[in-house]
Parts: structure tokens; sequence; C-alpha cells
């Protein structure tokens, strides 16, 4: 799980961005990724460009990844995120439990998915 909280920008976005970097590079094998953004309170350009190139990361490697947060904005910035990368892995969500839902219903066609190079 990724907490992301107080505002995102650029600084606070690269250092996400690296550290998934830094994780993924390292052999890490999780299949889930959850962004815990429940905490989260504003975002400028530059934090949202820095998170829509993290995510483009998990996409890279067929990761299947949830944002949580109750905020409608906050939401809105996950769901610009993954149509921006275009990955039908990932999901915005209101709470931990809709996001364990939803990664458990679409378990199956994730597993089929062939694999796409970027």
């Amino acid at each position: 799980m990724i907490v992301v909280r107080g505002r995102l920008d650029e600084t606070t976005g690269r250092s996400l961005r690296t550290a998934l970097h830094d994780r993924l590079e390292g052999g890490d094998e999780f299949r889930e990724i959850v962004f815990d953004m429940s905490e989260l309170e504003d975002y400028d350009i530059l934090g949202r460009a820095e998170l829509i190139a993290a995510h483009r990361l998990l996409t890279t490697r067929e990761r299947r990844t949830i944002y949580v947060s109750t905020r409608p904005r906050i939401r809105g910035l996950a769901l610009m995120t993954i149509r921006e990368v275009q990955d039908d892995n990932a999901c915005p969500v209101a709470s931990l439990e809709q996001g364990e839902r939803w990664l458990e219903t679409n378990l199956a066609r994730v597993e089929q998915l062939p694999l796409r190079r970027r």
C-alpha cells in the first residue's frame, strides 16, 4: 500500500515515482497496488504529471491498481491518471472495501490479458 498525504506537488510526485520505480527494478513481484489517497487534500498539475508517470510504470508490468479516496476531486485525479495511460487494470474507489471487491472480481480478466509492450 502506498499512502499519499497532504498535497501532491512535483516534489512529492517525483518521490512517489522514484520509490515505485526502485521497488519494481529491485525485483518486487507484487501484482496489486493500492494508492491510499484518503488523506490527500489537493494536487497541482505537476504533481498530477508525476502521478501519471508513476502509473505508467505499472502498466508496463501489468499490475492491478486501485486508488482509494472519499474526496470526489481526488478520485477524479485518479480517473484522469487511469484514462491518460489507458489502464483497464486500475480503478478509483471510495473505500478500501470497494477496492478489495474490485480486485477480487477482476482477477480472472487480468490473468488472461496479453502482455503489452511499450
